[in-house]
């Protein structure tokens, strides 16, 4: 707990300014941005951490947690209601009626970003995408991000709902703990068969085919929220944990920071 508020207070000071020895703020085209290390939970870099800022597809690492520790059986069947179904884009092509597991639900989820699979899992947990929601902010205040407000259970736009990259990092600190959502935000592509229909996902998180050590992540876009990602990767036994929110070049920022975060650690450890 002691250490827990001496990183909250840490991040506090230094929300508006680079560390020392970190990327200067004007290295990233983030509006805000932030690395730990996922071990000690120490502040590598920050970038306006505490800025509210619409999640976008990063919502979806919350969905796919509370369902994760919520569902009874991940081959459970579920059938898509008119609901999921006529959600807006991104979607893996859903059709009212269809049948498909929670399994693949999470899959298309957190692989493909699909809304449709998004608001089917919430509503396959709880009964309906609201009765998920409240879960949703539940949990994210047991974890401690409470800077944290969802309204649904995809990131799509409206108002009263925002996060920081300070929450984030943290939410996905807590998640990547959990060998189910580690596994599935670690899969490159996977095939799911709803109503016996083939389906390709190929995970939109780039990194994992881009950069050395990745481990897992989310990314998120929204005209308003632009491009946001929250990610962890490992080399030499260290991990390092990122967050992105209102980002005009991801992949650069996303290495940039990952970068600069394991160079810290390395010279801390000297």
């Amino acid at each position: 707990m002691r250490l827990r508020m001496l990183v909250f207070i840490w991040i506090m000071v230094i929300h508006n300014h680079a560390i020392a020895g970190a990327p200067h703020s004007g290295d990233m085209t983030a509006k805000s941005a932030i690395a730990i290390d996922a071990k000690t939970g120490n502040v590598l870099y920050a970038k306006k951490t505490i800025l509210r800022h619409p999640p976008a597809s990063t919502t979806k690492i919350v969905t796919g947690i509370v369902a994760i520790e919520m569902t009874d059986r991940f081959d459970r069947m579920v059938v898509v209601s008119k609901n999921a179904a006529s959600v807006p884009l991104s979607k893996i092509g859903l059709h009212e009626g269809d049948r498909i597991t929670v399994d693949e639900l999470l899959l298309g989820s957190l692989l493909k970003s699909g809304n449709d699979a998004a608001v089917a899992l919430a509503e396959s947990i709880a009964g309906s995408e609201k009765a998920f929601v409240t879960l949703m902010n539940k949990k994210v205040k047991d974890i401690g991000a409470k800077n944290t407000h969802f309204i649904n259970s995809t990131g799509l736009p409206g108002k009263g709902q925002y996060t920081t990259v300070s929450d984030l990092v943290k939410i996905m600190d807590y998640a990547m703990k959990n060998p189910k959502f580690a596994e599935i935000v670690g899969t490159r592509i996977a095939v799911i068969e709803p109503e016996g229909k083939k389906v390709l996902l190929r995970n939109t998180n780039k990194l994992l085919w881009m950069y050395d050590g990745a481990t897992g992540g989310k990314t998120g876009y929204t005209k308003v929220a632009k491009h946001c990602f929250v990610g962890e990767a490992s080399k030499n036994g260290s991990s390092v944990i990122i967050a992105l929110l209102g980002s005009k070049n991801l992949w650069e920022d996303a290495r940039l920071l990952f970068e600069k975060g394991f160079d810290i650690i390395s010279r801390r450890m000297l």
